[in-house]
């Protein structure tokens, strides 16, 4: 009867099903036993809606741009311009409603407009600081990192509005985070330079992460974005270090983030974000990734700093070097893409 149960399980759960009596160790640091996120497990739906559309945050035409998905693939031109904002990051819940926040260099402030899948404004909420991510999970809480490379984290409660709200959490780590994405079981990933930190429960206050996630070699950091496909796999964007620490190549660590801290499952090389001439040493078309989504087997990076800047398309689930599939039009400087309704 245990072997038909665990069988069963397995079948439900895919990559979260791990024996009762299995604790992973990450970095000196253990994962709780899989029985008790069974339930947790189960109750993990990445979002309600039926993806319908990429949302890309386009500050350079001050809009948020929407492409229509057709078998998961996006057109390459928009369908609609939600204007009157310059986002920089953006944020879907799991009702799909976006989340734009805009950063104001003047004041120091940011500025978070929440509208519907047709561009409807619901609310919107004012923040006494910068941000440097945004990350929003399918509850609608709204979590966000204090200044460009900050080492903070502020939640927010789902339905937040008005002028400068308190946050339900604080999240605290020493290392500065580059992005943040909400993750299975309620987690939150937060992207650092060498690590990814994970805070279990990211509604409550966390004076450090609950465990880590280390780069897969020596010669590579997190300087990216990071972001979850439907199965709750975990894509990363890798940056090599040395002469060209400065531009972000397109190299994506695909994660099991049950498994161990230093294993490499897959690895996607596209590198249409920076380009070589024929000189190694001279890059023709540097680019940094600023923000990604996955989701029906494509994945879309906004490469900035490029010429022209844009949106590439490439395959989720094709490991190892391949070429782009789409490039998105429209876009003047697009910094964040998101899948939604």
């Amino acid at each position: 009867m245990s072997a038909v149960l665990g069988y069963l399980l397995a079948a439900v759960l895919g990559p979260y099903a791990l024996p009762a009596s299995v604790a992973l160790p990450l970095n000196g640091l253990r994962l709780p036993h899989a029985s008790a996120n069974i339930a947790a497990a189960l109750r993990y739906r990445p979002r309600s809606f039926s993806p319908q559309h990429i949302y890309v945050a386009d500050p350079g035409s001050e809009a948020i741009l929407r492409y229509p998905l057709t078998h998961g693939l996006p057109s390459v031109t928009p369908d609609l311009t939600i204007g009157g904002v310059a986002p920089t990051f953006l944020g879907i819940d799991g009702a799909g409603e976006i989340f734009s926040a805009s950063n104001d260099p003047s004041s120091g402030q940011c500025s978070i407009d929440v509208f519907d899948a047709n561009g409807n404004h619901l609310r919107s909420i004012l923040l006494g600081y910068s941000v440097g991510a945004v990350g929003v999970d399918s509850q609608g809480y709204l979590c966000t990192v204090v200044g460009q490379y900050g080492s903070v984290i502020f939640a927010y409660a789902p339905g937040t509005s008005g002028y400068y709200p308190s946050p339900v959490a604080s999240l605290m780590s020493q290392d500065k985070f580059f992005g943040v994405t909400p993750g299975p079981l309620g987690r939150l990933f937060a992207v650092a330079l060498f690590t990814i930190d994970v805070f279990e429960h990211p509604t409550k206050d966390s004076k450090a992460p609950s465990w880590q996630i280390s780069r897969p070699s020596q010669f590579f950091s997190f300087e990216g974005p990071a972001t979850f496909d439907e199965r709750g796999w975990l894509y990363a964007a890798e940056s090599p270090l040395g002469i060209y620490s400065n531009w972000q190549s397109e190299e994506f660590d695909v994660i099991h983030p049950l498994r161990g801290s230093h294993r490499q499952d897959r690895l996607i090389m596209a590198r249409d974000c920076w380009n070589f001439s024929s000189e190694p040493s001279q890059p023709h078309n540097p680019g940094t990734i600023t923000g990604m989504t996955v989701s029906q087997g494509y994945l879309e990076d906004a490469c900035v700093g490029a010429t022209p800047p844009t949106v590439y398309v490439y395959h989720a689930d094709r490991y190892h070097k391949q070429h782009v599939v789409e490039v998105l039009q429209g876009a003047k400087d697009p910094t964040d893409v998101k899948v939604g309704p």
